[in-house]
C-alpha cells in the first residue's frame, strides 16, 4: 500500500473516531430523557450550554450546568420565584432583604404562603415595608381552619376578604411598584395559570389551599387549586413570566424553595443548589435551610422572626459564593 493511501486510510479512522466521540458527548449533553443527576456528569466540561426551550420535554425537570465560565454580561434585574407552606416562606423573605442590596428586582411570584410574601414585596417592592405587612400575620386562624371557624362559616373566601382587609391595606395590583402573581393549575391542568384575573384576596386564598391547611381530598374538589400542589416550576416556564421590558442577557431568575415542601408533598430530593441557560436567560434555583427546619417549625409563628434572620445569612452566604459570582455577576441596577 502507498504511503499515500495509507495517510488517506489514517484520516478515515480519525474522523471516524472523533465523529463517535463527538456524538457521545451530545447524546450525554442534550438526550432528553436524562435526569440532572445523568446531566451533572458534564459538569467539568467547561462548556456554556443554551438549551432551547423546544429542547425541553416535560420529563426534563432541570438543566444543570456546574462550571459555566465566568458571564460576560453582569446581571442587573432579576425575578423570583418562591414557593413556602407556611413561615418558611420568612426564610424567601430574608432571602430577598439581602437580594436587593445588591439588584434591582423587577418581578416577583409565589405560591403556597408565598404568595402573601410576594404581594406584600410587590406593593412598594421594599424589604423593610414587605417585613412590616408580612409580619401582620399573627394567627393561622385568619384562614378559618379550625372545626370551630368552619361550623360556623369562617372557613371561607368571602370572610377570609373581610379579616384580610384589617391585616393589609390592599391596593389594586396596577398600583404595585413591580409586577406580582401568583399562579394557580385547574383541575386536570398541570400548567401555570395567571392569577392577575382574580382579586388580591382570591389570589391569596386559593394559595393557602394546600395541604398544610386543608385535607387534600377537600384542594381537589375545587377546581381552582395552588400553583404549589403541582411539580416545581420548570426553567423553561420562566420565559412566560419573564417582563417584557427587560434585558435577557442581564436578567436573571431566582427559584427558592426548601426542604419542608419536597417532604410535604412527596417530590423527588433537590439538589441544593442548581443552576442554567435557556435560551439566554440565566436561572438559578436555591433551596433554603435545606433539612434545617421542620413541620413543626412551620407551624410555629414564634419562629417568624428566626427564620427571617436565617434567610437573611443564608443570602448574605450565597451571594459571596465565587460560583454564584461567577456565573451571575451584578451591574448596576439603574
Amino acid at each position: 500500500m502507498s504511503s499515500k493511501a495509507l495517510s488517506l486510510l489514517s484520516l478515515s479512522l480519525l474522523s471516524f473516531f472523533w465523529a463517535c466521540t463527538s456524538t457521545s458527548k451530545k447524546l450525554t449533553q442534550f438526550d432528553q430523557t436524562q435526569k440532572v443527576e445523568e446531566l451533572i456528569v458534564q459538569e467539568k466540561s467547561n462548556v456554556s450550554v443554551s438549551v432551547p426551550v423546544s429542547d425541553l420535554s416535560t420529563d426534563t425537570q432541570h438543566v444543570s450546568i456546574e462550571n459555566i465560565p465566568e458571564v460576560q454580561i453582569p446581571i442587573r434585574s432579576v425575578s423570583v420565584w418562591m414557593e413556602g407552606i407556611g413561615t418558611d416562606a420568612y426564610l424567601a423573605l430574608g432571602f430577598l432583604q439581602e437580594l436587593e442590596k445588591k439588584v434591582k428586582i423587577e418581578s416577583i411570584h409565589g405560591v403556597g404562603f408565598a404568595c402573601w410574601i410576594a404581594v406584600s414585596w410587590a406593593s412598594e417592592n421594599r424589604g423593610n415595608y414587605a417585613e412590616w405587612q408580612a409580619f401582620k400575620w399573627d394567627s393561622w386562624n385568619i384562614l378559618g381552619t379550625s372545626v370551630f371557624n368552619r361550623v360556623i362559616g369562617r372557613s371561607n373566601v368571602e370572610s377570609f376578604r373581610s379579616r384580610l382587609e384589617s391585616k393589609l391595606p390592599l391596593k389594586n395590583k396596577d398600583r404595585f411598584k413591580i409586577s406580582e402573581n401568583c399562579p394557580f393549575t385547574r383541575k386536570g391542568i398541570s400548567d401555570f395559570e395567571s392569577s392577575k384575573d382574580l382579586s388580591i384576596a382570591e389570589e391569596i386564598w386559593t394559595q393557602m389551599r394546600n395541604p398544610f391547611y386543608f385535607s387534600k381530598a377537600e384542594i381537589e374538589a375545587d377546581d381552582r387549586v395552588s400553583g404549589l400542589m403541582r411539580s416545581p416550576v420548570l426553567p423553561y416556564e420562566f420565559l412566560k413570566l419573564t417582563p417584557s421590558f427587560v434585558k435577557m442577557e442581564d436578567h436573571l431568575w431566582i427559584v427558592l424553595t426548601n426542604e419542608v415542601i419536597r417532604q410535604e408533598l412527596g417530590r423527588v430530593p433537590q439538589i441544593e443548589m442548581q443552576r442554567g441557560v435557556i435560551d439566554g436567560l440565566r436561572w438559578i434555583r436555591k433551596s433554603l435551610a435545606s433539612g434545617q427546619i421542620t413541620l413543626k417549625d412551620v407551624k410555629d409563628l414564634k419562629k417568624k422572626r428566626s427564620m427571617l434572620l436565617k434567610g437573611r445569612k443564608e443570602g448574605r452566604s450565597f451571594f459571596e459564593n465565587p460560583l454564584v459570582e461567577q456565573f451571575v455577576g451584578f451591574g448596576s441596577g439603574t
